[in-house]
């Protein structure tokens, strides 16, 4: 038990030393019931607290969703370091596919990234959004090149993928919503923290359960789609 007053809380009229239960013994009674029994039992569950008055009929029409989250180990997401990042995929992408371009802009797009990154610094914006403008001519002249020499007919679903990640990329802007905050992790987005240390994180949520509309049964949950990512 955690300490005497927690303890008071939960009923105990004498200090406790040891746990009541081993911790996996619950989980150990869960699997040993089964899913459809634990269906069953919240079932009827809810059908006691609709008959006693305690739940309503239109309580059930609506699915709650009990979410967690895991913050994402990647680098800060900044315009400059995705668009520099595009660049380098793209131009590995088409090696690796025997695609030859008129031109890599590995070096100048690295050239421009480090200016557009000393501008942010110096807080001279107008330079910054210059740079980042010469970033997207050259992604979207990369993009465009490789679109022209590997046709969608040739093309595998990695390529195919990436070049609309990049493509995304290119279109965004600061107010966007839904934005892309990292190339191998698209499904990542920035949610608010509420804390003064931190506001903002790149997290991925995970949906643990959900409830069937109509029939009050839970089940585990981790469909697709549902991540999320927060920014520091």
């Amino acid at each position: 038990m955690e300490n005497p007053y927690w303890q008071y809380f939960c009923g105990y009229t004498h200090l406790q030393h040891e746990c009541p239960i081993h911790p996996t013994t619950m989980t150990k009674w869960r699997n040993r019931v089964g899913e459809a029994k634990l269906n069953e039992l919240l079932k009827q569950t809810i059908e006691v607290a609709v008959k006693h008055h305690r739940l309503s009929e239109r309580e059930l029409t609506h699915v709650n969703v009990d979410t967690t989250v895991q913050e994402k180990n990647i680098t800060h997401p900044t315009d400059s370091k995705l668009l520099y990042r595009s660049i380098v995929k793209l131009v590995r992408a088409a090696k690796g596919r025997d695609i030859v371009l008129r031109q890599s802009y590995v070096r100048v797009g690295k050239r421009a990234a480090v200016k557009a990154g000393r501008y942010a610094h110096a807080k001279q914006f107008k330079r910054m959004r210059r740079s980042l403008r010469q970033l997207r001519t050259y992604v979207g002249r990369l993009v465009r090149d490789i679109e022209r020499k590997a046709p969608p007919s040739s093309r595998d679903e990695e390529l195919s993928m990436l070049l609309g990640r990049c493509q995304r990329l290119i279109d965004q802007r600061p107010s966007d919503s839904n934005k892309l905050y990292s190339l191998h992790e698209p499904e990542v987005c920035c949610i608010s923290k509420g804390k003064r240390t931190g506001a903002m994180s790149l997290v991925r949520r995970w949906p643990w359960r959900r409830r069937i509309e109509g029939t009050g049964s839970w089940r585990p949950c981790c469909a697709k789609g549902t991540r999320t990512m927060v920014i520091r």
